[in-house]
């Protein structure tokens, strides 16, 4: 995969409008390859479009091999789907803990996040410690959970409502309900992008 790759959980029923009756029809007609070829092309004219000038190009390399359409493979979307609000959770974590444990080398006990934070903002350093790396992930942590999608998001998540995709970054209640009862209206696209 790129450097830089988008994981996208977009709603795929709609996809073959007037061309099919649902999406099991037009599985069965053009199988897996051409429906999430299908659905590459469309979410990545969508997202340059959404993302307007924070991406140089995006979607150019292709569907890659582990993308999933839930009408092929059920379990595995199901899979990732069941762990994609912990994910996003889980890297805000992982970011908050390495601040806290640069914080507890620096003064020796565990002091409040804004002591370290002020620390390095300061100018103080820490051998074998780039402040830079857990800054820049705790904002696109931070902007996952507020469902901001931005230039180094991962996670987007793209239902079809209202005759256009909603991007978002979270998986809301409803639509985990929605998931769990029709993956096969769902896949798991990665789409490149500089």
């Amino acid at each position: 995969m790129a450097s830089n790759t988008f994981k996208v959980l977009v709603q795929v029923d709609d996809i073959y409008e007037y061309e099919y009756e649902d999406i099991q029809e037009a599985f069965e007609a053009e199988g897996e390859g051409a429906l999430l070829e299908r659905a590459h092309r469309r979410i990545s004219y969508f997202l340059k479009s959404y993302l307007g000038t924070q991406v140089d190009y995006i979607g150019e390399d292709g569907v890659y091999s582990d993308s999933i359409a839930g009408i092929a493979d059920s379990e595995a979307l199901l899979k990732e789907v069941s762990e994609w609000n912990d994910e996003i959770f889980g890297s805000l974590e992982r970011c908050l803990s390495s601040l806290q444990n640069a914080g507890i080398e620096v003064f020796g006990e565990p002091r409040p996040l804004y002591d370290t934070i002020m620390y390095f903002e300061n100018g103080g350093e820490l051998d074998g410690f780039d402040y830079g790396i857990p800054k820049y992930h705790l904002r696109h942590a931070v902007n996952a959970i507020s469902d901001i999608i931005d230039y180094g998001s991962y996670h987007i998540f793209m239902p079809y409502e209202y005759d256009t995709y909603q991007p978002m970054v979270k998986i809301p209640k409803k639509y985990l309900e929605d998931i769990k009862e029709h993956p096969e209206s769902y896949a798991i696209i990665y789409v490149d992008y500089k």
